[in-house]
Formats: structure tokens, sequence, C-alpha cells
């Protein structure tokens, strides 16, 4: 039997299971470097790492060889390198040592390991490492417990060949996104409020407390207010007097301002100036490519999807923050949870844009969202055909997702037009000058043209409206 060379990791056993020695008893073992061995030259004790292709792990263990009476003392090619133990292990071992062979060890052949002034051991002195417990693949995919379908759809067959009659976008973070996080802007306009002179936490602390102040208003209103009788923007001011309530604020008196008249102005920029303008907002990269090669798609193409649409948890102004980014015309209409009356994952608003085009099937219909929780599972719950586009770019599903849930993960919106073969030979790559795949010079460009109307209402912007880097003069 061929022994490893590893490393000098001192283990110490009470008792040896049986599996374990009969898997490095009988199996032929890969060495490890170029050192073979045969235990019979040194009464000594080395400390071996073996390498079982049964289990596929590597077993630390300890081997005995007793030197034998015709070895050749000179010759120290193959004798068993000597551990290094610590201090405290130094003194010589008085135990008797276990002969190896070929066949299978008995438990009871194998004495327990007794040393003078030192502790037994615990039966469970052996731990195996996380790393010794992976299951190496060699090559393989790793098996876990999300396999297609999921992931996947798309690939087996469990939605239709066709292309879906209405393919609808969650409008955040697949087609628009925020230039920032949240908590700059609650920091930056009361910031400004002040002419930039009071002392504030950093942005962090005010994204932390909009997302708490956010799930409240959600939980006692939701749909944005629609169903308690009060404004999107009665709503929104809900959100913003709890966010600034939650942040610590120290600076002397600004507490005392807000809560008497400064709160009203600070609101009012971030509900029109910010929110509702490319101040807050940005198209995503590649998504007006994406949306243009998916417009002619569905125009060009007589078997293309009907209609394409926005379908997001938000209020009206979606279609004025479309607009200010000229993306509106490139949808057939919007709907907002705000205007409908639900939200996702609610079915009732999947029902209501298939009954927009008096789609009966929902396995014709398609649902592109960066949102797991509410547009995947809503969609695969009422059966649409969810695609999920994780914000970060990397192909995640996250921890703790119903392994029953089935939907499609891409990588971006041409991901979408791959399944179909619709997608460009070569797309723009965003550097300092934008260049194609190929190299060529090109620039974006919208490609669908401007005649297009929504049939829904927009909430007109304000007129010389000013930016926050304008000075304090909006407030």
């Amino acid at each position: 039997m061929r022994i490893l060379a590893g490393s000098h990791v001192i283990l110490s056993l009470l008792s040896i299971p049986q599996q374990i020695v009969s898997a490095f008893t009988t199996t032929p073992v890969v060495p490890f470097g170029s050192l073979s061995v045969e235990p019979n030259r040194n009464e000594k004790i080395a400390f071996k790492r073996i390498y079982n292709n049964d289990t596929l792990r590597w077993l630390n263990t300890i081997i005995y060889a007793k030197k034998g009476k015709k070895g050749n003392e000179n010759d120290k090619s193959d004798l068993i390198p000597e551990s290094k133990p610590s201090s405290e292990v130094k003194k010589e071992i008085k135990s008797e040592p276990i002969p190896i062979s070929a066949e299978p060890v008995s438990l009871e052949s194998v004495p327990p390991l007794t040393q003078p002034n030192t502790p037994q051991l615990m039966r469970n002195s052996i731990k195996t490492s996380p790393a010794e417990l992976m299951p190496r693949n060699r090559g393989k995919i790793m098996v876990s417990k999300y396999m297609p379908p999921q992931g996947e759809a798309w690939k087996e067959g469990i939605f239709p060949k066709d292309p879906p009659k209405l393919i609808c976008i969650d409008a955040f973070d697949t087609i628009i996104q925020l230039r920032c996080e949240m908590g700059w802007y609650f920091r930056d306009i009361l910031h400004e409020a002040t002419d930039y002179c009071a002392r504030l936490l950093p942005p962090e602390h005010y994204t932390e407390a909009f997302n708490k102040a956010y799930a409240e208003v959600n939980k006692e209103c939701p749909c944005f207010g629609v169903r308690d009788g009060i404004t999107s923007k009665e709503w929104w001011m809900k959100v913003t007097k709890k966010t600034y309530d939650y942040v610590d604020i120290t600076e002397p008196g600004l507490r005392e301002e807000l809560d008497e008249w400064l709160l009203e102005d600070v609101f009012d920029v971030l509900f029109h100036d910010v929110f509702m303008t490319d101040e807050a907002w940005e198209i995503k990269s590649g998504a007006v490519e994406a949306m243009s090669f998916l417009k002619k798609w569905r125009d060009d193409d007589s078997e293309g999807p009907i209609a394409l649409c926005v379908l997001s948890n938000y209020d009206e102004r979606m279609h004025a923050i479309l607009d200010e980014l000229d993306m509106l015309d490139a949808f057939d209409f919007v709907l907002t949870s705000r205007e409908i009356g639900s939200e996702l994952p609610q079915r009732a608003a999947f029902q209501v844009a298939m009954a927009r085009l008096g789609i009966t099937d929902p396995k014709h219909c398609m649902l592109v969202t960066a949102d797991f929780d509410n547009g995947v599972v809503g969609a695969s719950k009422a059966n649409w055909h969810p695609v999920y586009l994780p914000i970060s770019g990397e192909q995640d599903i996250p921890t703790g997702a119903d392994p029953s849930i089935i939907f499609s993960m891409l990588g971006d919106l041409f991901g979408v037009l791959h399944i179909w073969d619709k997608e460009p030979e070569n797309r723009l790559i965003d550097t300092c000058k934008p260049v194609l795949e190929n190299g060529i010079s090109a620039f974006h460009e919208k490609v669908w043209d401007e005649t297009d109307e929504s049939d829904s209402d927009i909430i007109s912007l304000p007129e010389d409206r000013t930016k926050s880097w304008e000075g304090p003069g909006r407030l």
C-alpha cells in the first residue's frame, strides 16, 4: 500500500471506525508527490493525509510503522518523514504500533492510545473540515437543490415555444435605476435646506430609515394609499416623515424646524424635483438598445409579441419618469399598483394586464423583473413565464427561495431576445467612445418613432425646475 506525504497535522484516535479503516486499507491510493513508502522502517508515528477514491475526500489518520530486522538503515529514500508535534506532545508515545496490512482491520485489534500524564481524548476527537466534506465535481456541474427547470424554464419546454403575446417589464432595475442609494437624496435635500451647514449622518443611515418607513407605511396603506382614500403624495409624505423621524438628527434646532415647517418644503422637492426627474433616475446600461430590438420585433414580426408594457409597484409618477427619460413611447401601456389597485405579487395585478389585451391563457404572458420576491414569485403563481434578471448581474437564486417556483434566469434584456434568436449580432459596449463588439464605432440611438401616444394621464413636470447642485433656491 502506498502512503501519501501530506500535511503535518497532529491528530489522535481513541478508536478507528470500521468504514474509514476499510476504505484506506483496501482501496488503492493516488500518491501525492513522488514519495512511496512501505511502513516497516521506523518505530515512530507518522501523520498522513490519504485521499480515498470511494469517498472522494481526504482522510486524516495516524499511521504506525515498525522497523524491520533486515532493513537497510542507510537507505532513507522511503522513510516515513517525522511529524513536527507541538511542544505539548513531544514526549515519546509508549503505545504498541499497529501493523498495516491489505486486510481490513478489526476494531477489536486496535489498542487504545494511551500516553503517560496525558488525558484520554474524546471518541469524537477527529473532525472533518467543511472543505473536506465538499463534493469533488471533477469538472462536472455541482449538484444543488435548485435544479432545472428552476432558472432554465425557457429550455425545458414548460412554456409555449411561440413568442409570448404580452411582455411586461417591471421597470425598476431592468430599464431604469436610481443613480445612487435612496439615503443620498433624503440626506442631500435636507443638507441643501440648511444651506449645506448642518452636520448630518452618512447616507446609509437614511437608507436604512427609509426602508423601515416604507415597509411600515406600505403595510398600513397598501398600493400607495388608493384603498385608503389618500393621494400618493399624502402616502409619500408619511414615508418621508417617518424616514426623518428614524434618523438621529443631532444638529441643534434642526429637528424642531423639521417638525414645524421645514419638512413640507423638503418633501415637495423630493416628490417633484427629484423622484420625478432624471436627478434621481437613469436608464440602465443597454436598456435603450434592448428596447429598440424588442419594439422592432413587435412591429415587424407578425409572430412576435402583441404588446410591450410596464407593470410595476409604484404610483402614477411612473409615466412622468419614463417620459422624462424618453422611454415612455417604447411601451403600449403602463400599469402601476396605484392605478390598478393591486400590487405584485397579487394575482389580480397580472389579470388586469391580461384583460387589457383580452388574453385568457397566462402561459402566453411573460414578466421580466429584478424583484424575485414580488415579481418572480407572483408571476409563477399566476402561471406566467417569469424571467429573473438579478440586479448584480450574477445569476444567483436568492437564499431561501421556494424550489417549486418555476422561472427563467437571464443576464439582461438581451437574454429575452436570445430565447427566440432575436438578439443583435453585435451589441454596444459602453466605453469612453461607444463601439460595437466588433470594434466599429457606434452610438446609442432610439430607433422607434415618436408618434406613439400613451392613453394614460401623465403628471406634468414643474416648469423651470432646478437641480440640487444649483443651490438652495428651490427651497
